[in-house]
């Protein structure tokens, strides 16, 4: 994802054959109202059973869009990946069907005013153990997602120590 200002307006350039990339993403014990609260840093002390959630606002253009009327939804997927582990299975937090036509024309409208839509979404674990954490974030082909802005271009991989009380 690169920035290219002209004038006053910012136009954005999604990476080749990118439908979203993700915005901002953060570590919290809860989600209200679609926004984090309790937000972690880079350690969550937790109790045993607690959940942690993994709350991300991803950015798609207009392919994206066409996407989202084809098939009527967009599968944002992530895993959780213990540190010298495997993923512990995809878990799709994206646009649903159900919910398709309930938000597509606020989205085709943000794209219209800027080129591209904003979305927020979160999952979460109750079963995580002591040790590091990373969140594999993937799209509709599980291709990995990359992270805006700068380190722009890169994937995006969160990662949270876990440490239980």
């Amino acid at each position: 994802m690169c920035l290219l200002i002209k004038g006053a307006f910012v136009q954005t350039v999604f990476s080749q054959g990118a439908l979203f990339e993700v915005e901002k993403v953060m570590f919290c014990r809860g989600v209200e109202n679609m926004n984090p609260i309790g937000v972690f840093q880079s350690n969550a002390d937790i109790q045993k059973g607690d959940p942690i959630y993994v709350w991300m606002q991803i950015r798609g253009n207009e392919a994206a869009i066409k996407m989202l009327e084809a098939w009527q939804s967009l599968p944002v997927y992530y895993s959780w990946i213990p540190a010298g582990g495997g993923q512990t299975g995809l878990v799709d937090i994206g646009i649903k069907q159900r919910h398709f036509a309930r938000q597509i024309n606020a989205l085709k409208w943000e794209v219209e005013k800027n080129g591209y839509f904003t979305w927020r979404t979160y999952g979460y674990s109750r079963n995580l153990s002591d040790g590091r954490w990373t969140i594999s974030i993937l799209d509709r082909n599980k291709r990995m997602v990359k992270e805006i802005p700068p380190p722009a271009n890169s994937v995006c991989r969160p990662i949270i120590a876990v440490a239980m009380k």
